[in-house]
């Protein structure tokens, strides 16, 4: 045994069996994606972690980068606990990368940007094999409306009428760095990067922007939502399966890998 370390693990996970990202009570028997690499990390450590992620996904979104941290006294090598971690867990999961991190890093408070993206499949009929990972959406969009309504939203706002939950003790101000719309032959990504998110907001940010996409709302309605702040106004909230995580950015200097205390 050794002193306490600090572990980051970058995750990926396919969200459709699972219940969300966190842990429920005790007695509650859903699976979640946190409590399923934890019992495979109290199997593989022998001692019971807590993990903390960046941010606690829905129920069926996924992801590709999902970063996570917990604390453990075991010496073993990170090499061996990546690779046991990964014989243990289930075939939708997998630990991507690990290392160990300073004491004081804590993965949600100290991420400083969030990219999500969000796939739709333009078909008349979505693909078979990839249907459980995308949207489908038959109407006809006008991607130059949606890029508009998207520009609109760029920069630091009041985002409470893109969120289905309010609490009256958290900030509902955010700033989206960008927000990328990209077709590729019939399958659209958009991407959209910012400093956090709120409550499904991600969302009914493509839900407004599909919108936008088929003339049931002008680019321009985006801004009456940021100046009123009513939910009723902003789009529908598209379904989580065509969401996906993609990456988590830290500052350099609370990333930086710390050898072993053993």
């Amino acid at each position: 045994m050794c002193e306490k370390r600090n572990i980051k693990i970058i995750i990926a996970y396919d969200g459709a069996a699972y219940n969300g990202w966190q842990r429920l009570g005790n007695n509650d028997t859903k699976r979640t994606v946190q409590g399923t690499i934890e019992l495979a990390l109290k199997q593989c450590l022998n001692e019971k972690v807590d993990l903390v992620a960046s941010g606690r996904t829905d129920a069926g979104v996924h992801a590709l980068g999902q970063v996570a941290n917990f604390y453990m006294t075991n010496s073993m090598l990170l090499p061996e606990i990546k690779c046991k971690l990964n014989e243990i867990l289930p075939a939708d999961i997998r630990i991507l990368t690990i290392s160990e991190v300073p004491l004081k890093f804590h993965s949600r408070y100290d991420a400083v940007s969030k990219e999500y993206e969000y796939h739709i499949d333009l078909r008349s009929k979505p693909d078979v094999f990839t249907r459980a990972y995308f949207l489908s959406f038959t109407e006809k969009l006008n991607i130059k409306s949606m890029k508009e309504a998207a520009s609109y939203m760029l920069g630091k706002h009041d985002f409470a009428g893109f969120s289905s939950k309010m609490r009256d003790d958290r900030s509902t101000v955010r700033t989206i760095e960008s927000i990328t719309i990209t077709q590729e032959e019939d399958k659209l990504f958009i991407r959209v990067k910012g400093d956090g998110f709120l409550y499904n907001m991600v969302r009914i940010i493509v839900g407004t922007l599909l919108e936008a996409g088929t003339g049931v709302r002008t680019p321009e309605s985006v801004l009456e939502i940021l100046r009123t702040k009513d939910r009723q106004l902003a789009g529908y909230t598209v379904n989580s399966h065509g969401l996906m995580l993609r990456h988590v950015w830290y500052p350099l200097d609370v990333l930086a890998d710390k050898g072993s205390n053993c």
